[in-house]
């Protein structure tokens, strides 16, 4: 098929129809805590069932109500409808809508409302509107740079979409559905190339270190490097001048992310204590446990106690850790020393008794190296998975408007 999406062509002259001329619009549900119950013959749906990114329907997580509560069909899902948030903490997730091509028994819930639409309107022509720039800049305008919590179906009715006749409707649904479901295999197989991608270089890192280890061996991290917690965060006790620091948040794999940092107060006499410089190693004690980054700034810089701080006299086997982290934890081998059985803590006294592989310096230099090279090749792959993804999203946005303006051919 043949998909033509020209802005150059004149487009078809589609009425402009309210939304709310279009659909029948029915309440949630209302139900209290106490009505609900592990297991039951009455299912309800909330917002979480809708998901955000395809628009499709969830049901890996579905609330249950005792069959005492009695639930009018109204307040049921109904075939070829549309699921809609009315009410979310978030507004990204508010008017979010899921296409209903065959209803499940089951209510939903009143923080949603269901689109039930006249038979000269395709549900789905709608759900693809929905999925569109033009949907989300209305919502947006409702209210600009408020905190929308609440979607009023007087609001939605307002909703200006164009409407071709019911066989075009049809028509144009072929072919987005045609069109985006090749857009999904394209965007699966790109994922499905970078975990491989993943799966190789945690299969290649392992073999560089466990060279490395053969040609040296393990010793406790206290033995060749020194460590220490940052700096506890405390307003009411916290002294000192106001100084930027570092948090768990702030430490992912192989890199710091200074893009969020904050301050806290910090004594003239604890600078050197709690202060960060290039090449320190820090490793997350807490949040993502053994996650670990070198810091690779001359900005000066503090850490928390969500942070260890380890130094190493060798930049070469500050990277080797680094990377034997990493391996640990994809594998899985990290997890036996962490303690707490829900929050996980990597603590002081653990860290110090990790084994960590060590060798002549210059094998160490090597093994750095190579894995820097093994990474830089990952990261190059990801990009160029961020940039397919984007180019999907743009052209799924394109065809969208195409549709909607009568170039789709």
């Amino acid at each position: 098929m043949t998909l033509t999406a020209d802005p150059t062509l004149s487009p078809k002259s589609f009425p402009l129809v309210e939304i709310g001329d279009l659909v029948e619009f029915r309440r949630g549900l209302t139900y209290k805590k106490s009505d609900e119950v592990e297991s039951s013959n009455t299912g309800v749906l909330r917002a979480n069932n809708v998901d955000l990114a395809t628009g499709q329907l969830d049901l890996s997580d579905i609330r249950y109500l005792t069959d005492k509560v009695e639930v009018p069909q109204a307040r049921k899902l109904a075939t070829d409808s549309l699921l809609i948030c009315t009410a979310s903490g978030s507004r990204a997730h508010l008017g979010k809508m899921a296409h209903i091509a065959n209803a499940p028994d089951l209510a939903f819930g009143g923080f949603m409302g269901l689109l039930v639409p006249k038979p000269e309107v395709s549900a789905r022509y709608i759900w693809y509107f929905s999925r569109s720039e033009a949907y989300r800049d209305y919502l947006d305008s409702l209210a600009p740079g408020a905190n929308i919590n609440n979607l009023r179906f007087d609001d939605l009715a307002g909703l200006v979409l164009p409407l071709p006749s019911i066989d075009e409707q049809k028509r144009i649904v072929a072919v987005l559905d045609q069109a985006f479901a090749a857009l999904d295999r394209a965007r699966a197989n790109a994922v499905v190339n970078v975990v491989d991608a993943e799966e190789i270089f945690l299969r290649a890192t392992e073999k560089v270190l466990e060279d490395l280890i053969r040609e040296g061996s393990t010793r406790p991290l206290a033995d060749v490097a020194e460590h220490c917690l940052g700096k506890m965060l405390d307003k009411n006790k916290n002294t000192g001048r106001a100084r930027p620091y570092l948090r768990n948040i702030n430490v992912r794999w192989f890199e710091v992310d200074q893009s969020d940092v904050l301050e806290m107060r910090i004594e003239d006499s604890e600078v050197e204590r709690y202060s960060v410089r290039r090449g320190d190693l820090l490793i997350c004690e807490g949040g993502y446990p053994g996650r670990a980054a070198i810091y690779d700034s001359d900005e000066p810089t503090f850490f928390q106690k969500a942070l260890h701080r380890v130094r190493f006299e060798s930049a070469g086997l500050a990277n080797v850790v680094m990377y034997w982290l990493y391996v640990q934890s994809k594998t899985g081998a990290l997890n036996e020393h962490f303690s707490g059985t829900g929050i996980q803590h990597f603590t002081g006294q653990t860290l110090a008794r990790f084994h960590v592989p060590v060798a002549s310096e210059r094998a160490m230099r090597d093994a750095a190296h190579r894995l820097g090279e093994l990474r830089i090749a990952l990261d190059e792959l990801s990009t160029e998975l961020k940039r397919k993804q984007a180019d999907i999203t743009d052209l799924r946005q394109s065809l969208l408007q195409a549709a909607f303006s009568g170039q789709l051919t």
